[in-house]
C-alpha cells in the first residue's frame, strides 16, 4: 500500500476521527464546496534522513517522511476535538513491516481569515521501512 493510501486509511479508519469527519479526508487540497469539519494531508519525503540498519535479514532502508495533516472546522472547539482525535490516532502508531513508527512533531493552531475557518496543522514524522 502506498503512503497516501496508508494516511487516508488510518485517518478514516480511526473510530474517533471517523465519528467527526466520516470520509472527508483529502490528499493535497480541499475540494470546492467541502463540508466541514474535514482533513487534508500532504506527504513530503525528507531526503536527508535515510540510513541503513542491519537486521537479521540484512540491510534495511529507513526513510523518515514528514506528513502534514490540516484540520479545518467552523469552530475552535470543533478543530480542537478533531485535532485531539487525530493526535491520539497517530501518536506512536505502527504498521509493520512498512511503517516503523509515527511521532507527532508539531501542532499549530490558527484562524484562516481568507477562508473564514479554524485550521490546525499537525506535523507527523513517519518512519517508513523498505
Amino acid at each position: 500500500m502506498g503512503l497516501r493510501s496508508t494516511i487516508y486509511g488510518h485517518t478514516t479508519g480511526s473510530a474517533a476521527v471517523a465519528a467527526i469527519i466520516s470520509d472527508r479526508c483529502y490528499p493535497d487540497r480541499l475540494p470546492d464546496g467541502v463540508v466541514l469539519p474535514c482533513v487534508s494531508f500532504v506527504a513530503r519525503v525528507s531526503d536527508n534522513d535515510r540510513e541503513y540498519r542491519t537486521h537479521d535479514t540484512g540491510p534495511v532502508e529507513r526513510t523518515v517522511t514528514r506528513v502534514q495533516l490540516n484540520v479545518y472546522a467552523e469552530t475552535g472547539d470543533g478543530a480542537e476535538a478533531l485535532t485531539n482525535a487525530l493526535v491520539a490516532a497517530w501518536s506512536g502508531w505502527r504498521a509493520l513491516p512498512e511503517i516503523g513508527s509515527v511521532q507527532v512533531d508539531n501542532v499549530i493552531v490558527s484562524w484562516e481569515p481568507q477562508l473564514e475557518r479554524h485550521r490546525t496543522i499537525i506535523d507527523l514524522m513517519v518512519e517508513r521501512i523498505r
